[in-house]
């Protein structure tokens, strides 16, 4: 089962609770939501840096803006 196979199976029966994913289905659907979440999480790591580091700021509303 190809990369993309095994994602498109897992997510057409992700709330089906019948059956079994094949070991290579699991692995891969695995190593999907894995890079999907490093993906993701790296605008809010740099959005977090920059609200330590002072360069961002929120105003009243919540907004964030980078300042230099």
């Amino acid at each position: 089962m190809s990369f993309t196979e095994a994602v498109r199976t897992c997510i057409s029966k992700y709330a089906t609770f019948d059956g079994r994913a094949t070991r290579s289905e699991f692995w891969w659907f695995y190593l999907f939501t894995a890079l999907a979440s490093f993906v993701l999480y790296i605008p809010f790591t740099i959005a977090l840096v920059a609200l330590l580091s002072g360069t961002a700021q929120t105003d009243s509303s919540g907004e964030v803006t980078f300042s230099g």
